[in-house]
């Protein structure tokens, strides 16, 4: 009896691995938003800005905001930073902090986005958030909504 399962126990284990190469095992890694991207803002469907914006491999990302002339004149902020995780499958949630002063009486703002990155990972669309304003003891004080767009810079070389 017990030569006459062997085969049957030898069968089973060889077509184990056979069955487990479906797509779930053959899948590509999701998209990532690792690297240099120039992102678009409209919030409150009025203000209009653009910023230079890195997301590491570490879950980290900064905004890089221009101290020119118009959008950004008398604002003492240059970088919010923050951090970023996959929520789905070429879906990140983010959330970014910025101070407004360097005084000790302040909380830092906090920007909340939802990205989704197209099916090529190279641009963002529309992508919902909400930029948060706080008093001291952490209160909040406004809230508002916006959409951000972003396009992917990817390193050219010097030929």
């Amino acid at each position: 009896m017990r030569l006459r399962a062997l085969p049957c126990i030898l069968l089973l284990l060889l077509a184990l691995p056979a069955a487990g190469a479906g797509p779930e095992r053959n899948c590509v890694a999701p998209p990532s938003p690792e690297g240099t991207w120039v992102v678009r803002v409209l919030f409150n469907g009025v203000f209009k800005i653009q910023y230079l914006q890195t997301f590491t491999h570490d879950g980290k990302t900064m905004i890089f905001l221009s101290t020119g002339v118009p959008a950004n004149l008398g604002d003492p902020r240059v970088g919010c930073p923050g951090e970023w995780r996959r929520a789905s499958h070429g879906s990140y949630d983010v959330t970014m902090y910025c101070l407004g002063t360097q005084e000790w009486e302040t909380w830092p703002d906090r920007i909340r986005l939802h990205l989704t990155l197209d099916k090529g990972a190279q641009t963002f669309t529309d992508s919902p958030f909400k930029y948060e304003g706080f008093l001291p003891d952490g209160t909040p004080i406004f809230s508002g909504d916006g959409l951000m767009s972003g396009r992917r810079l990817g390193i050219v070389p010097l030929d």
